[in-house]
C-alpha cells in the first residue's frame, strides 16, 4: 500500500512537471532547455470521465485523463515524449484503449505506415508489449541523441511480467508535426537487459 502511494505521488509530480513544460530534467544533460510554458489547468472533479477511485486512486485517474489528451508538440524533448507514452500505457483503460490512443498519436508517420490502422496498432501493443500496460514500476535509461534521432531504454515491472524496451524517436522533418519528436519504433530486449536501467 505504501509503495502504491509513493508511486502515485511520484507519477503525479512527474506529470505536473512534464505538463507544465518543465521537462528539462528528462532530457540528456547536454541539451538546451526550452523556456517554461504556461502550466495546464488542474482538472476538477467534473472533468474526470472515469470512476471516482481505482486501484491507483483519484490522483491516478487525473494523471490518466491528462495523458489521454496529449498530442505531439515541438516543445517536448525526446525523453519527455517517451515518458508520456510509457505513462499513458501504464494508465491505459482497456475498455477505451485511451492510453494506447495517446501512444498512437505520438507514432511517427513511418511507424503508422508500418503497423497499419489503429486497430492493428492496439492489437500489437496488447500482444507484444503487455508489461507496459498497467506497469507498477518504471525505470528510464538516459536519452541517447544524435542529431534528429534519439533512443531511450525503459524497464517496467508489473503483475503481467517484466520487460525492457528501447524507444526509437526521430524529429519529424515535414508534415503537420515538422520539428516534433515522434516514435519510429519500440523494440523489446532480451530478459537479461531488465536490470540495465536499475529497476
Amino acid at each position: 500500500m505504501g509503495s502504491t502511494r509513493l508511486r502515485v505521488g511520484v507519477v503525479t509530480v512527474l506529470a505536473v512537471v512534464a505538463l507544465a513544460g518543465c521537462g528539462g530534467f528528462l532530457t540528456d544533460s547536454g541539451a538546451s532547455v526550452s523556456p517554461t510554458l504556461t502550466p495546464a489547468p488542474v482538472p476538477d472533479a467534473t472533468e474526470a470521465d472515469g470512476p471516482e477511485t481505482t486501484e491507483g486512486g483519484p490522483i491516478r485517474d487525473d494523471v490518466a485523463n491528462r495523458y489521454a489528451r496529449l498530442e505531439p508538440n515541438c516543445e517536448r524533448p525526446p525523453g519527455l515524449v517517451v515518458h508520456i507514452q510509457v505513462e499513458a500505457l501504464a494508465t491505459n483503460d482497456p475498455g477505451t484503449d485511451r492510453g494506447i490512443r495517446t501512444v498512437w498519436r505520438f507514432a511517427a508517420p513511418s511507424n503508422r505506415q508500418y503497423t497499419g490502422p489503429f486497430e492493428n496498432f492496439a492489437e500489437l501493443i496488447k500482444a507484444q508489449y503487455e508489461p507496459l500496460l498497467a506497469a507498477d514500476r518504471v525505470a528510464y535509461g538516459p536519452v541517447n541523441r544524435t542529431g534528429d534521432r534519439a533512443n531511450r531504454l525503459v524497464s517496467v515491472a508489473s503483475g503481467e511480467g517484466n520487460g525492457t524496451y528501447r524507444w526509437h524517436l526521430a524529429r519529424q522533418s515535414s508534415g503537420r508535426f515538422a520539428g516534433c519528436w515522434m516514435t519510429t519504433g519500440v523494440r523489446g530486449l532480451p530478459a537479461e537487459s531488465f536490470n540495465a536501467t536499475g529497476l
